[in-house]
């Protein structure tokens, strides 16, 4: 069975769309119509995602491609007024960066990692749906926050690097 969207005219950015998840959402955004800002700090990446949404783009869209770190403010500033300026306007921001990082708390860089983890996964969130909320609010747009099972369950991983549920 094949589940249809029409996303015609809308404009999709989605955070960490270079790989994995991000990457598929912003294919199956741009193959249901949408014009999508595909990001990712790697830009040989971000051009193959790019390209690949392009290809399935009922409309022949070319994504828009920016390379950002969301960590940095001003990457955050620029891949929004890239976005505007592009499109004109924005109507889905999909929050889907994301790291995970195998550390212990007696690790000499715990809390370099711990760190390095909030400002991706926490705090870039908060960040971009404040500098996009300004946009959204004009196209009664729609944000969308994606998170592993981390996010609302503890992870415990033993010394032979085996992750549990806890």
């Amino acid at each position: 069975m094949s589940i249809l969207y029409d996303f015609s005219g809308k404009v999709a950015l989605i955070t960490g769309s270079s790989s994995g998840i991000g990457a598929a959402t912003a294919i199956l955004f741009a193959k249901s119509g949408a014009q999508v800002v595909v990001t990712g700090r790697n830009v040989s990446k971000v051009q193959s995602v790019a390209k690949q949404c392009s290809d399935v783009s009922p409309n022949e869209s070319k994504a828009l491609e920016v390379v950002a770190d969301i960590t940095r403010e001003e990457d955050i500033e620029r891949l929004i007024e890239t976005t505007i300026n592009t499109f004109g306007k924005l109507d889905i921001l999909v929050n889907c960066a994301g790291i995970f990082r195998i550390t212990q708390i007696t690790d000499s860089d715990y809390i370099e990692n711990y760190k390095k983890v909030i400002d991706v996964d926490l705090n870039s969130v908060v960040n971009m749906i404040h500098k996009c909320v300004k946009h959204l609010s004009k196209t009664k747009g729609n944000i969308i926050n994606i998170s592993s099972v981390a996010g609302i369950q503890s992870v415990c991983i033993n010394k032979y690097k085996t992750l549990y549920l806890l």
